[in-house]
């Protein structure tokens, strides 16, 4: 997680193994939250991946948050068809 000037943390930065293939990130999400994004975006013409996140995608500005995050949310990423 990066920490932009204001000082608040920010989302991990995207996978860029998966930007480079096409994909877009949308969102972090709980997982239910993220599979009803996911019925969502694929009704809209998306492909969908959930990826999960681990305590090095996050910065040193998420200390104890970066733990519950990785076993409470998952990433988002789209691409269209």
């Amino acid at each position: 997680m990066t920490v932009p000037t204001n000082g608040t943390p920010s989302p991990p930065p995207a996978n860029p193994d998966l930007i480079a293939a096409g994909w877009e990130r949308r969102s972090m999400a709980a997982p239910d939250r993220a599979r009803e994004m996911a019925e969502r975006y694929e009704l809209s013409g998306f492909e969908v991946k959930l990826t999960p996140l681990a305590p090095l995608d996050f910065g040193p500005a998420c200390t104890l948050c970066r733990e519950s995050a990785c076993k409470d949310h998952v990433m988002v990423y789209t691409r269209k068809l």
